[in-house]
């Protein structure tokens, strides 16, 4: 739904008084504008550009500080498929494996995600972590992950 706003104007005689409708409209439209749960969260991480994918973090050393909140997919995107075999992608939290949060993309693919509910704390870094290649990795790698906070 589209929210239209209110012009208010001081007084009695402004026509706009302050009433149960209108404070009703006013938190309506809050509540529509903001996800149940709290705002989209959405985070990109390039792992390797446009170079062969290998087993680590990637170009991303360090990982991403995430407000608190709750993460519920990881996809993963390969520029390349592998010619054969999986690469593999953890979901790291401070340095440890999230459980149900790794993802394997199987040649010839070049995306796959997994989904789930996994919590995060203020700070708390999160970072794809590649533990497997396929044979002749492809170039190219993005791990995305999506949630509420």
């Amino acid at each position: 739904m589209t929210y239209a706003p209110k012009t208010w104007a001081d007084g009695p005689t402004g026509g706009t008084p302050i009433n149960a409708a209108a404070l009703n409209h006013m938190e309506q439209g809050i509540a529509d504008a903001v996800p149940a749960g709290g705002q989209t969260l959405r985070v990109v991480v390039e792992h390797t550009g446009d170079a062969a994918r290998k087993v680590g973090p990637g170009a991303h050393l360090v990982g991403v500080p995430m407000p608190a909140g709750t993460l519920s997919r990881h996809r993963v995107l390969l520029g390349t498929a592998d010619a054969s075999g999986s690469t593999i992608v953890e979901l790291r939290k401070n340095g440890t494996a999230i459980p149900g949060a790794t993802v394997t993309v199987t040649a010839p693919a070049t995306m796959a995600e997994v989904t789930g509910t996994w919590t995060v704390a203020a700070d708390d870094v999160v970072q794809p972590y590649v533990t497997q290649v396929g044979a002749t990795p492809g170039k190219g790698m993005v791990s995305v992950v999506t949630g509420v906070c």
